[in-house]
């Protein structure tokens, strides 16, 4: 199972001790503490309010967003943020200073050093002398509020307050008076419950009950508050040993000191103390022994280590890469348990070493188990204590502990050199020097670790950037173990010619080899070689013959065309030996380009003329061709933009790409090819696709799809004119010339009407029409195909194709506008209560508000400007309102289309003739933006001369269209009379002429 990082865990864990505990309403006289009991039993050197972070270090600080300023100069602790005020103790006293700074105040004295504080309401709840006291600034007094003695932390709750007693790690925890449990590796409250570490797993019991009948089997539950990963689980036991061992303790970074001083709070002439080793006047301990010395410098070995990669190495985890031809300073991280490549254990320091210096090698060919990516020859945390603490076979964070010896007194103080902190199945680091003051206390300690992604070297406490609490939270607080060798005595040093440390001389030391740089260029690489040694001659050879002073001398950059073992040593006479630089100097062969048509018809190789052909490489190659039969150069035209094909053309081209030697030619023939056309169509009822004309190239293919709409079935498929049946697909294969293909459909609706049999020719129409809602019958079961056609027919059987509201039943309106909104009242500062998307939209006028109409848009009743809508007048004077056709006649006037063909009277019972039909149908084409295609040749029809000047143009547009061709004999009858089932069939047509 992948293991959560120690990055993580400290976020949590940093999080969790930056809240404050959340109070419960359960009196009155509750308030919640000044800082969380997590953050005072660490410590109390931090504290949150909002985006305000305080903390300790060198003094008190705060820090906003970037911006810190210093407080106080006062190195207190336990701090608590009360009305506006920082409290903290300094010893027996209790301080306070305003939150943005200020004068520091004494608050209280006790009789002890404080150990624990909280403020609580503006009283003082503290630890001092191993006691339980609350100070009351009303009183002016502080109580003894426990009888219990020795207490080690305290958790104040809204039920009673929690006591610790006992030894570090090993606590017993108190409700008030009464003892609870026993054996409690660490505890704090958070949302109402108690969470308790105890016996390596995580628990939490709710506060209520700890005051009210606990019982520890049946009331401790597993850790879940929040419903977060408990810690437990982001360092639980693992199987396959996947760990990661992050440990970014990535804490703020500045000149604290610096800070006081500006703030005024310290002088000039003072400095705050700074100690190394060197400095220590009185150790705490006896003198550092030999085999702690040596601990020490076994793991120097493993952090001091220089190596220089040769190739990008990608970092454990894929972090990042360890990048080419760059020194790295410590081993980088990983877990070659199945590779035999712990470095200490099956891999040398000379080993890996020698290994870094040949880019062929296990380092660069392999990679650390897991599936996380790292150099196979590498190491990782418990491997690098194991190899400082001298043990024979590597251990593991948990059988680290079959060698070691917990350390009784679990404090910061109790460290030594040589010791480790183990968190087992997590991590371990090394404690590899300590500072003391004038008086013996520890004030400073060096951590040095095998991390993710390289090893690391951390100081913590005087004159550093990371104080002893940081030290405390990050650690002993979360869970890690201080543990010593029992052997450190008798650990061994030896030194390694790999890593000599501190100028030593060690026996078969050998001249450094050379570092390289290289760089690229078109078809190949410069390598530049140098010599960390001053004066140093380099010879080198590139057939891979081991080089001697006797090889070719090195003088400038080397050129490489192609792949080459590039072996080199420094000669400076300080050593009588040299150590080779064998570096395979890689030139892979640039991609050969590759053609795609971009633009225009293509069957194979066989294009249509004008088209497009795009070449491609590889991301950042010149591509170099020709198209006249010449092999391409350096010197050809350089590839820009595709290549326009009007004749048989071969192309051939070439990619040059930095770094890389020149691709291998591509030659593409291409043959232009003759292009036929197919035309698609399809009638009402349908689909084909694609439609419209398509262009195929000879011998090519072209697939064509028939779909029929809801309520429609294919009824037949013509291909060039022949009947091939209700076919939804065909396939057009070796087209040799220009093609036809359409498809008919036939309604699946059962149409009520006795009078309209599937044999007749009208049948289809009729079906259509009445599908789509154009035609109704003159009786629920009769359609009347034969009766003749009224003006108020026509012009409601358009208004309904044209999708006009069908319950117009009063005054009728048209937007004018492309949209417009339907306002709540009648003003534009009122809401909208709908919006009408398209012109030519009719509505149902409802009556006038001064320049507005108040109208009614399907449910939408609303306010339309009067200068946005046409409103109908009483043009036509002998219209009957509430006829059913009265709105669509008033609709054909507000739209024009209504225009030459009736003036103040619409006549809606009289027939319509059947220029007149046409002349309503072109005029909506022109009203509504649709165009009539030109599918028939024109024909003057025998009766021309009858048929109105201002007919014409809408009667031979609908013939070109197909719509209509004549009552027999050349003639079209402009004055005659149509039939509903004629008028059927020409909307039918209609409508597959606009659609």
């Amino acid at each position: 199972m992948l293991r959560k990082t120690f990055a993580l865990f400290m976020s949590v864990v940093m999080c969790l001790c930056l809240l404050p505990t959340i109070s419960f309403a359960v009196s009155d006289i509750w308030e919640t503490p000044g800082n969380s009991d997590l953050n005072i039993l660490n410590g109390g050197v931090m504290l949150v309010d909002g985006d305000n972070f305080y903390f300790v270090q060198n003094g008190i600080f705060v820090q906003s967003g970037e911006d810190v300023r210093a407080l106080s100069a006062d190195r207190g602790k336990n701090l608590n943020l009360y009305d506006g005020y920082i409290y903290y103790t300094l010893g027996a006293d209790v301080f306070r200073i305003p939150a943005n700074g200020g004068s520091r105040e004494l608050v209280c004295t006790a009789d002890a050093e404080i150990k624990q504080m909280y403020v609580i309401g503006g009283n003082i709840r503290y630890i001092a002398g191993g006691a339980a006291y609350e100070f009351s600034r009303q009183k002016n007094t502080a109580e003894k509020i426990s009888s219990l003695c020795g207490l080690k932390g305290l958790i104040p709750t809204q039920y009673g307050n929690i006591f610790l007693t006992g030894e570090v790690f090993d606590y017993t925890i108190w409700a008030d008076e009464r003892e609870l449990m026993t054996g409690v590796t660490s505890c704090y409250s958070d949302s109402g419950y108690l969470a308790v570490l105890k016996q390596n797993h995580n628990y939490m019991v709710e506060l209520e009950k700890l005051f009210s009948g606990f019982n520890e089997a049946a009331d401790l539950m597993e850790f879940d508050i929040h419903g977060t990963v408990s810690v437990m689980q982001l360092f639980g036991a693992d199987e396959d040993n996947t760990i990661s061992e992050y440990n970014d303790n990535n804490e703020l970074q500045c000149d604290f000191e610096a800070l006081l001083r500006e703030a005024g709070l310290i002088s000039n002439d003072v400095s705050l103390m700074s100690a190394n080793l060197s400095d220590v006047s009185t150790p705490l301990t006896s003198e550092v022994s030999q085999g702690q010395k040596n601990i020490v410098k076994r793991a120097r070995q493993l952090t001091e280590i220089k190596w220089t990669p040769l190739e990008d190495i990608y970092q454990w985890g894929q972090a990042g890469v360890f990048k080419a031809e760059t020194t790295y300073t410590g081993l980088p991280y990983g877990q070659p348990v199945n590779t035999n490549g712990y470095i200490g254990y099956g891999v040398s320091l000379e080993d890996f070493s020698s290994a870094v210096l040949n880019n062929t090698s296990k380092l660069y060919t392999t990679y650390s188990t897991y599936n996380k990516t790292a150099p196979s020859l590498s190491t990782d945390c418990s491997a690098y204590v194991s190899y400082a603490w001298g043990i024979e076979r590597r251990k593991t964070t948990y059988s680290l502990l079959e060698v070691a010896e917990k350390v009784s007194d679990q404090s910061i103080y109790s460290l030594q050199v040589g010791d480790c902190l183990n968190k087992s199945s997590s991590h371990v680091v090394l404690v590899s020097a300590l500072t003391y003051d004038a008086n013996g206390s520890i004030i400073g300690v060096e951590i040095m670790e095998q991390t993710p992604v390289i090893t690391r070297v951390t100081r913590y406490g005087a004159g550093e950037s990371k104080s002893l609490s940081s030290l405390q939270s990050y650690y002993l607080n979360n869970g890690y173990v201080i543990y010593r060798n029992p052997n450190r005595d008798s650990v061994t040093y030896t030194p390694s010619p790999a890593v000599p440390l501190d100028g030593e001389t060690v026996a078969g030391m050998k001249e450094s080899a050379p570092k390289s740089r290289t760089s690229s260029f078109a078809g190949g690489k410069s390598v530049t070689l140098t010599s960390d040694t001053a004066g140093a001659r380099i010879f080198y050879t590139l057939d891979g013959s081991i080089p001697t002073s006797s090889s070719t001398l090195y003088t400038g950059p080397i050129s490489v065309y192609n792949t080459t073992k590039l072996r080199a040593i420094a000669v400076s006479g300080n050593y009588p030996e040299s150590t080779i630089l064998e570096y395979t100097v890689k030139i892979p062969q640039a991609a050969k380009p590759t053609a795609s048509v971009s633009s225009g018809l293509n069957s194979g190789n066989t294009v249509s003329s004008g088209s497009q052909i795009k070449l491609s490489a590889s991301a950042g190659a010149t591509i170099y061709y020709t198209t006249d039969g010449t092999e391409p150069t350096a010197s050809s035209k350089v590839y820009s933009s595709p290549i326009t094909i009007t004749q048989d053309t071969t192309i051939k081209a070439i990619a040059e790409k930095a770094g890389m030697s020149r691709s291998e030619m591509a030659v593409i023939s291409y043959k232009v090819g003759a292009v036929y056309s197919i035309s698609a169509s399809a009638g009402n009822g349908g689909s084909i696709s694609p439609s419209g004309n398509s262009s195929v190239l000879a011998a090519g293919s072209k697939t064509f799809n028939i779909t029929p709409s809801n309520g429609y079935a294919i009824a037949d498929v013509l291909v060039n004119g022949v009947s091939i049946g209700a076919v939804s697909s065909y396939t057009f294969s070796n087209v040799n010339a220009n093609q036809t293909i359409s498809a008919s459909f036939k309604s699946t609706a059962q149409m009520p009407f006795t009078d309209v049999k599937s044999d007749m020719w009208f049948y289809e129409a009729v079906s259509y029409t009445y599908s789509i809602k154009l035609f109704n019958g003159m009786s629920e079961t009769i359609f009347s195909p034969d009766a003749t056609m009224t003006r108020g027919m026509f012009a409601t059987v358009l208004g309904r194709f044209a999708g006009v509201s069908n319950n117009l039943t009063s005054g009728i309106g048209l937007v004018t506008g492309t949209g417009v909104n339907i306002r709540s009242g009648p003003s534009t500062d009122t809401g909208v209560a709908g919006f009408v998307s398209n012109k030519n939209t009719a509505v149902q006028v409802l009556s006038r508000s001064g320049d507005w109409y108040q109208v009614k848009y399907g449910t939408v009743t609303g306010y339309i400007r009067q200068d946005l809508i046409k409103v109908y007048n009483g043009n036509y004077t002998d219209l009957i309102s509430g006829r059913y056709y009265s709105p669509y006649a008033e609709w054909t006037y507000l739209t024009g289309i209504a225009n030459g063909i009736a003036g103040s009277t619409f006549e809606a019972d009289s027939n319509i003739t059947r220029e007149h039909m046409c002349m309503m149908l072109y005029n909506y084409a022109v009203a509504y933006g649709k165009t009539l295609p030109k599918t028939v040749e024109r024909s003057t029809f025998s009766d021309d001369a009858s048929i109105s000047n201002g007919a014409k143009a809408a009667v031979y547009a609908l013939q070109e269209a197909g719509v209509i061709n004549g009552m027999g004999e050349g003639a079209f009858s402009p004055k005659g009379t149509a039939t509903r089932a004629q008028v059927a069939q020409i909307y039918m047509k209609f409508a597959n002429a606009v659609k």
